[in-house]
């Protein structure tokens, strides 16, 4: 998916938003919502009928991808939309042949640096792994794993650690809280869009933290996040929130959601929605009016 989207992709003289506009509006948001409580088929299928309504020059290349990745993730094909990726220039030169893409997953790299490569995540036998030679530059993208040397094993047996779990380490409410340990409060725990997010965390934290806000019934909350933490063990969800849904969330919890009818008027969903009133917009319009 490139930058910058049309407003209408079937209109060649279209102006075009960034992409975070295009995609984050309420408008929008039936084809996102709970994906990640519920992983079906038939939401995957509207989650990829959106991504391919953007730009429809190129869908033949997302066919493609979707189709090579369902190959390659046999276990997976109704329940895992086709993984997302950021690029101006992937999609063309995927159509001019530049790029050659090529369903398969990295089984080893050989001494001469050859990828050795098997078509399936099920085939692990040496007689299905063929080789790719003559590369001139090979970019490993591992990722990093999460890591609380600074916390006790008791703690971290109480948030129900797993290192292994890269979407989502620690059981918490709301990604913040936990009850059993009320001093205690973690910001930035989010896979997805993060800064919009991460302030809304910070603000629960503070507020419960500091005896501003109550402090919320999780015991509820916690059971739902140990449900959805086991559905992505199992789906290994790309983005295991809806964005607009989790930042509404949180604004709930704070009182900051503004009114329904605001939200009418206002489709693309940006993070100062969630300043529009209260003291810091208060001084902000200060600021800005004189």
């Amino acid at each position: 998916i490139p930058h910058y989207i049309p407003v209408d992709s079937n209109n060649p003289t279209s102006p075009f938003l960034p992409l975070d506009l295009s995609f984050y509006q309420r408008k929008a948001e039936s084809l996102f919502t709970n994906q990640e409580m519920s992983p079906n088929s038939t939401k995957t299928r509207a989650m990829d009928n959106f991504l391919e309504t953007l730009l429809p020059e190129h869908e033949d290349v997302f066919k493609q991808i979707r189709q090579d990745f369902l190959l390659s993730s046999p276990q997976l094909p109704l329940t895992l939309h086709t993984p997302v990726a950021v690029s101006d220039l992937y999609a063309p030169l995927a159509r001019l042949g530049r790029i050659k893409i090529l369903p398969a997953r990295l089984h080893s790299v050989r001494g001469d640096g050859a990828l050795m490569l098997a078509p399936t995540t099920n085939s692990s036998s040496s007689e299905s792994v063929s080789a790719l030679v003559d590369m001139d530059t090979l970019i490993l993208c591992t990722g990093y794993s999460p890591a609380f040397p600074f916390l006790s094993p008791s703690l971290l047996e109480i948030l129900e650690y797993d290192p292994q779990d890269l979407l989502r380490p620690l059981n918490l409410y709301q990604e913040v809280l936990h009850p059993a340990l009320p001093g205690l409060a973690f910001v930035g725990m989010n896979r997805g869009a993060y800064f919009g997010v991460v302030e809304l965390q910070a603000r629960l934290a503070a507020g419960v933290l500091s005896g501003s806000l109550p402090t919320p019934a999780m015991d509820l909350g916690l059971e739902s996040a140990r449900e959805l933490r086991a559905t992505c063990r199992l789906t290994r969800p790309q983005f295991p929130r809806d964005y607009i849904a989790y930042a509404d969330s949180l604004a709930r919890e704070l009182g900051a959601m503004p009114s329904e009818d605001w939200l009418r008027s206002h489709l693309v969903h940006t993070p100062p929605i969630y300043r529009i009133s209260g003291e810091v917009a208060t001084v902000r319009k200060k600021g800005i009016l004189g």
